[in-house]
């Protein structure tokens, strides 16, 4: 199950409304736009690749989780929710 990260650091568990995997409407929903997506070690980190400019507000527990998974540079501050989700839930 992936967990959604919201910017007060409130974690959500979410499921792709196939069971499987979700599609890219369902990832843009989830992180408020265009999904940008890193890999990591075990799984993906999600984020609104435009939320710095639609002026969205840090993630410091997201940003915090996707540099311990080394999906960010220990310099990279992320804005608005964070998805982390597994290879099967990205279609891998």
């Amino acid at each position: 199950m992936a967990r959604l990260i919201a910017v007060d650091g409130t974690e959500t568990e979410v499921s792709p409304e196939n069971g499987k995997s979700f599609d890219y409407k369902e990832l843009q929903r989830h992180v408020g736009g265009y999904a940008e997506a890193k890999k990591s070690a075990d799984g993906w980190v999600l984020w609104d690749e435009e939320a710095h400019f639609k002026k969205l507000e840090h993630n410091p527990k997201g940003s915090s989780e996707a540099r311990r998974r080394g999906a960010i540079s220990m310099l990279t501050v992320i804005f608005g929710p964070v998805l982390i989700c597994s290879d099967e839930e990205m279609g891998d």
